[in-house]
C-alpha cells in the first residue's frame, strides 16, 4: 500500500505536466487571441500572433511585418492562395512579405518552413481591398517655388506630398485668363509635368491644379471635368510680357556686290530675356516681302545672291520669347524691326 502511494505520488507531476502540453497544443484562438505559445514553435511548425498592417491595395506591394514563431528557415509565404511578392526572413519571430496582386477580400497569410504551415487563425487575416487619395500637396518650380514666369517659358508642376494612396495618379490642369479648365496631362504616375507656354501664352493670370486618385480608385468626387479622389486648391500663376527694345543689323559684306555673292546679315538686339529673330527680303521688281527665315533663336542668316542683278531690300524683325510681338501688321506680329534696307547685286 506504502508503496502503491509512492508510486502515484512521483506520478502527479508528470501527468500535470502532460495535461499543460496538451491544452497548450490543441488550444484554438478566441477573438483575435492567439493561445497557442510561441515557447513551443521554435524548430516546429511556425506560428503566426500578428501581422501589421492589417490590409493593403488590391494592386501588391505592401510592406507586411509577421510575427510569431519558428519562422527559421521559411521557404515559402502565401497572402491565401498566393505566393508573397517577395519575403525574407529577420529571426525566428519576424518576417517581412510584401503582398501580391489580390482580387478585393480577406485572406490568410501562412508561412511554410520544413516543419510544415503555420495554422490559420484570426491574427493572421489580411483585406486587399481598394484605396483612396485623401490629400496631394504641389508646388510650380522654376529653379524654385515660383508664381510668375515670363510667357513663353516652359513651367514645371511638381507633385510634393500625397496621402492616404499606395499607387497615386494625377492629372494636371490649367485654366487661362477668362477660359476653361484645360487638362495638360492624362492620369499619370509621374510626380511632375512642363506646363509649356510656348507660343507665347499671352500674359495674364493663369491657374493649374493638380488630381490625384489612386489606381485602384474610379474616384469618389466627380464633376463635368472627371472624377478624381482629392486635389490641388487652383493656384494662380502670373505669365508676364516682356518685349525687346532695340534691334540692329549689318550685311556682310556691304552693298554693292557681284551678282553670286554670299552675304550673310548679322541682327542684335536688346531683349528682357530671349530674342527671337525674323529675316525678310524682297527681291527687285517684286511687289511683297518674303520670309526667308522664320522665328528662331539664331540672329544670322545667310544666303546667295544667284537669282538677278538689281535692289534687293532685307528686314529683321525681333520678338522677346515672352512676347506674341507687340506690333501686328498684315504680315505677322514683332515687338521692333529694322527697316528695309538696300543691297545692290550688279
Amino acid at each position: 500500500m506504502i508503496a502503491t502511494r509512492a508510486l502515484a505520488q512521483r506520478l502527479v507531476p508528470v501527468l500535470v505536466v502532460a495535461g499543460v502540453l496538451a491544452v497548450s497544443f490543441l488550444a484554438r484562438p478566441v477573438g483575435s487571441a492567439v493561445l497557442v505559445g510561441c515557447s513551443y514553435g521554435y524548430l516546429g511548425a511556425p506560428t503566426i500572433t500578428g501581422i501589421a498592417p492589417t490590409s493593403g491595395s488590391r494592386l501588391g506591394g505592401t510592406v507586411v511585418t509577421i510575427t510569431g514563431c519558428g519562422f527559421t528557415g521559411a521557404t515559402a509565404v502565401h497572402f491565401g492562395a498566393t505566393a508573397a511578392a517577395t519575403f525574407s526572413v529577420t529571426n525566428d519571430s519576424t518576417v517581412s512579405a510584401t503582398s501580391p496582386a489580390h482580387a478585393l477580400g480577406t485572406v490568410d497569410i501562412d508561412v511554410t518552413t520544413p516543419a510544415g504551415t503555420s495554422l490559420h487563425t484570426s491574427a493572421d487575416m489580411f483585406t486587399f481591398g481598394n484605396e483612396v487619395c485623401t490629400a496631394v500637396t504641389a508646388q510650380a518650380n522654376n529653379s524654385g517655388p515660383t508664381t510668375t514666369a515670363p510667357s513663353g517659358f516652359a513651367t514645371l508642376i511638381q507633385v510634393l506630398t500625397v496621402t492616404g494612396c499606395t499607387h497615386p495618379l494625377f492629372k494636371y490642369w490649367v485654366l487661362n485668363p477668362g477660359g476653361s479648365w484645360t487638362a495638360i496631362s492624362p492620369y499619370t504616375s509621374r510626380t511632375d509635368w512642363w506646363w509649356d507656354n510656348g507660343g507665347p501664352e499671352a500674359p495674364g493670370s493663369y491657374t493649374w491644379s493638380v488630381w490625384v486618385q489612386d489606381a485602384t480608385s474610379a474616384g469618389t468626387t466627380c464633376d463635368s471635368l472627371g472624377c478624381k479622389d482629392a486635389f490641388k486648391p487652383g493656384t494662380a500663376f502670373t505669365l508676364t510680357l516682356q518685349p525687346c527694345t532695340v534691334v540692329n543689323a549689318v550685311a556682310s559684306p556691304s552693298s554693292p556686290q557681284a551678282r553670286g555673292t554670299t552675304i550673310t546679315i548679322t541682327a542684335s538686339s536688346t531683349c528682357p530675356d530671349v530674342a527671337m529673330y525674323q529675316f525678310w527680303l524682297k527681291a527687285p521688281g517684286s511687289t511683297g516681302w518674303q520670309i526667308a527665315q522664320p522665328y528662331s533663336f539664331s540672329n544670322t542668316f545667310t544666303f546667295f545672291t544667284g537669282a538677278s542683278d538689281g535692289t534687293w531690300l532685307w528686314s529683321v524683325w525681333v520678338r522677346d520669347i515672352s512676347s506674341p510681338g507687340t506690333t501686328i501688321s498684315s504680315l505677322g506680329r514683332e515687338d521692333k524691326f529694322v527697316p528695309g534696307t538696300a543691297f545692290t547685286l550688279d
